[in-house]
């Protein structure tokens, strides 16, 4: 083999190499962005799960609250005799009725019996006074917690999907009154996630790109610019 054919073939073959490394290094570093980007995304969506069910139990948590400390202020009146049984009620359903969670969520109270056979609708801005709801999945778990939150699954008459609706219940237990507040809980996450994670987006922000959320029905809800 001549000599300018092994320089050539030598050549070829650094070549060759040369391009391979360059490649190697190519689909190293995409490897390297791409693991990075996931945990960034990972760490960020586990974080915004874990504050955002905190956030809206609080939430729902001092809703029925308030609402508690109304209707029980209410009650004791009616013991003191400083307001009429009809007065009291007309009261606590113009606060009730008018209260809206979310977009369409609401404070209602149910009405329970010694014996639990019928839970009876105490106030709803829906329904009428004095319906059983007790054949409901729902209510008996409300009834069964007494004091506390939870979540289930539910769709309206027309509603295409199911989604998870988010309650917090208080029991008076004097005057066997359960107070529920109830609203869908994809219905606060845009508040939540807007008005509370917007400097965690931000903080989170490299020279040549950043982080966005975008909704479900394809709404950017947070960009840094």
């Amino acid at each position: 083999m001549k000599k300018r054919t092994i320089i050539i073939i030598v050549f070829i073959l650094v070549f060759m190499y040369i391009n391979c490394c360059k490649i190697d290094k190519k689909q190293y570093l995409a490897k390297n962005v791409e693991y990075k980007l996931n945990n960034v995304l990972t760490n960020i969506s586990r974080f915004i799960n874990f504050t955002f069910h905190l956030k809206i139990k609080a939430f729902l948590k001092g809703t029925v609250i308030a609402n508690y400390n109304i209707i029980s202020n209410i009650y004791k009146q009616i013991y003191y005799k400083s307001i009429t049984i009809d007065k009291a009620e007309g009261i606590m359903r113009q606060v009730i009725e008018n209260q809206i969670i979310g977009k369409t969520g609401y404070v209602y109270t149910l009405k329970l019996r010694n014996d639990i056979s019928k839970i009876l609708i105490g106030i709803h801005p829906k329904l009428k006074k004095g319906i059983d709801v007790s054949r409901y999945s729902f209510i008996k778990r409300a009834v069964k917690i007494k004091n506390g939150y939870f979540e289930y699954k539910w769709k309206n008459p027309g509603e295409i999907l199911t989604r998870t609706k988010s309650c917090f219940v208080k029991y008076l237990e004097i005057e066997k009154i359960l107070i529920i507040a109830s609203t869908y809980k994809d219905e606060l996450m845009d508040y939540f996630i807007i008005n509370e994670f917007k400097k965690l987006f931000y903080a989170v922000n490299y020279k040549i790109g950043s982080i966005s959320l975008i909704n479900l029905n394809g709404t950017l809800a947070i960009h840094p610019n």
